[in-house]
């Protein structure tokens, strides 16, 4: 089980991501006011407000641009930037089929692979 209460599908999904750039400023915000309670365990309602969000202010690039998207845009930017596939899948969340030894270079290799595409 999650420090936050939830209960995680798959053990390789648990992660640290560190936020930069767009990311960071806006998770502040975030907290500084308050925090989004609203969206506590309700990822399907958070992701339905983006999805419209982004419809309404014309900023998908393609009809079948999601918020999901984003994980694909991480993933093409993170390859394109010849960020180590082990790198790449504890960012995401994903499967790393070798095995796993040590840390992966832990929160500093994060951060230091997202900064080379942070917005």
């Amino acid at each position: 089980m999650a420090p936050h209460g939830r209960e995680l599908k798959q053990r390789h999904t648990a992660r640290e991501v560190p936020l930069l750039g767009v990311s960071l400023a806006a998770a502040q915000r975030i907290v500084a006011r308050g925090g989004i309670q609203r969206y506590w365990h309700k990822a399907t309602s958070w992701s339905n407000l983006v999805n419209k969000y982004l419809e309404t202010n014309g900023l998908k690039e393609t009809p079948a641009h999601t918020a999901y998207s984003l994980r694909h845009y991480v993933e093409d930017a993170l390859l394109t930037a010849g960020i180590d596939d082990r790198v790449r899948a504890d960012i995401l969340g994903h499967k790393y089929k070798r095995p796993v030894y040590g840390s992966g270079g832990g929160l500093a290799l994060r951060h230091q692979a997202l900064a080379e595409i942070a917005l």
